[in-house]
């Protein structure tokens, strides 16, 4: 990892430049995500975690696995990263997933 360019704090010219940046970039209104965007971005994320648990549960009774051990999709996690992950995402990007499954789900 590389040192920061500078630890000082921003003089106000820098602060006044970034200020500008950041309202001109809002006023395009095509790069930071509307409020109603990201719920809705949310509200994908939640529906694809609710599709894998049940998947994951279909695929653990199907095996006949303990009961106990497919509660809650037997642990199946989505994990979200890349530019959806830090807010810094575009309206149009991609949704970068991460499924990590149970020991008995296999390809």
């Amino acid at each position: 990892i590389a040192p920061p360019i500078s630890i000082l704090t921003p003089q106000p010219a820098e602060i006044e430049a970034f200020n500008k940046l950041d309202r001109y970039l809002h006023e395009r209104n095509d790069i930071y995500e509307l409020e109603n965007d990201l719920l809705k971005r949310n509200l994908i994320i939640n529906q694809l975690n609710e599709i894998l648990v049940d998947w994951s549960m279909a695929i653990g009774i199907e095996k006949q696995i303990p009961k106990e051990n497919i509660i809650n999709g037997g642990g199946i996690q989505v994990h979200i990263f890349g530019s959806t992950s830090l807010g810094v995402n575009t309206p149009d990007a991609d949704i970068d997933a991460l499924c990590i499954a149970p020991y008995y789900i296999t390809r």
